[in-house]
């Protein structure tokens, strides 16, 4: 296998999921947080700005793991487990292809490229707006990169079961099915 997946490239899957998926649960507490609050007491505006220096850093992290996503697709396709994921993923995803898979992820791979450090250099300067008691900025990650999130995360998920699988495991996780396939099926629908 050309795109060979190591141990320390799954545990590095996982936490890139992880923090996909973090990034998409902390966006619903900023943006709500900075939407419903007239006013944002001294407090308020110290753990709003850590939270939004955490989300910066983790979409900054996600940005920086892109190849190792794209190593998982090449790894996928080489290894020929279109039938078994497909298999697998059936009911979870509607569109369970895994050139289809790739083609979603390549996309949100491709967004994450171009509007990834916009969208931490924006996390940063509200960052600084709250930090600088000014005028209480506006939250919300852009749709289609929390769409993105989803997929990348859904993917990674999925895509370590498989190299699982591959390796001789009883069977496809139906934890990393139920969650991977789930994530991923959501993010196509927000991208959508």
């Amino acid at each position: 296998m050309a795109a060979e997946i190591t141990l320390d490239d799954e545990v590095a899957a996982a936490d890139l999921s992880t923090k996909c998926v973090r990034l998409v649960a902390l966006d619903e507490t900023w943006t709500s947080r900075l939407g419903d609050t007239p006013q944002l007491t001294l407090w308020e505006r110290d753990s709003l700005a850590r939270l939004g220096k955490e989300m910066a850093a983790d979409l900054a992290a996600v940005h920086a793991g892109r190849d190792l996503v794209k190593r998982f697709v090449a790894a996928l396709r080489e290894e020929g487990m279109v039938a078994e994921v497909t298999q697998a993923l059936k009911g979870v995803v509607e569109d369970s292809g895994l050139a289809s898979m790739g083609e979603h992820v390549e996309t949100a791979l491709n967004y994450l490229e171009q509007n990834g450090g916009k969208e931490v250099s924006d996390l940063q300067r509200k960052v600084r707006l709250l930090f600088g008691e000014c005028d209480t900025p506006d939250g919300d990650l852009a749709k289609q990169m929390l769409g993105s999130l989803l997929v990348i995360g859904g993917f990674l998920i999925i895509a370590v079961g498989s190299v699982a699988l591959k390796r001789g495991s009883v069977g496809f996780g139906s934890a990393a099915l139920v969650v991977g396939g789930g994530l991923f099926q959501q993010g196509l629908v927000t991208l959508s």
